[in-house]
């Protein structure tokens, strides 16, 4: 008998240390679910506007300390850049009209006035050579054409301009290969980043 309880001791246990560790598995099995469901609404619904090749439609993550800390900073950031670039005149050169609408809206949101937005080279060239132009985006392949003609316009005028490629630095206009560029797809920050850059620089020039 008592080798059958000692037996029977062993075997609870077992069964003891079995429970144990399927409901420490358990535990650690949640705590990866809600990091991996923490991660995913993170990437899905970025504080962040996204623009270019692979536009979509803005998405702000509101829920929670840490995102409503995210869209404050983002308010502050819009703020300051709303205050370089209030009133400030801006040539839109870009063939796809989702990133040209896009942009547009981007622009006005933070002050800015749209004189226009061409999307033949033909267009930009008019508006380049008609119309008070602070600073310019230009998108470096408009339809079958570039854009270096605009380049050449606008450098004549001593305006400033920022080229917008999807191809790299290699794919600028040779005579402007040092000038400021934005490399597709990009964020929305990175635009307004940019054009406030080229403001100072111009500024200062």
């Amino acid at each position: 008998m008592p080798q059958c309880s000692d037996a029977a001791d062993r075997a609870s246990a077992e069964l003891c240390q079995i429970g144990r560790a399927a409901a420490t598995d358990r535990r650690r099995r949640s705590r990866e679910r809600g990091f991996y469901a923490e991660a995913l609404a993170f990437l899905h619904a970025p504080a962040r506007t996204w623009t270019g090749a692979a536009f979509g439609p803005t998405m702000t993550a509101m829920a929670g300390t840490r995102e409503r800390r995210n869209a404050i900073a983002m308010d502050d950031r819009r703020g300051q850049a709303a205050d370089a670039l209030a009133g400030r005149r801006v040539l839109v050169v870009e063939d796809d009209p989702f990133i040209s609408s896009a942009l547009e809206d981007m622009l006005r949101e933070h002050g800015c006035v749209i004189v226009g937005a061409a999307r033949t080279v033909a267009s930009a060239l008019h508006l380049a050579a008609s119309e008070q132009i602070d600073v310019a985006l230009l998108d470096v392949s408009v339809g079958p054409e570039r854009v270096d003609p605009v380049a050449e316009l606008l450098a004549g005028r001593d305006c400033p301009f920022i080229f917008t490629t999807g191809y790299g630095r290699a794919g600028l206009p040779e005579a402007h290969a040092s000038r400021a560029m934005i490399e597709k797809p990009f964020y929305a920050d990175e635009v307004i980043d940019a054009l406030r850059c080229a403001l100072r620089r111009s500024a200062k020039a």
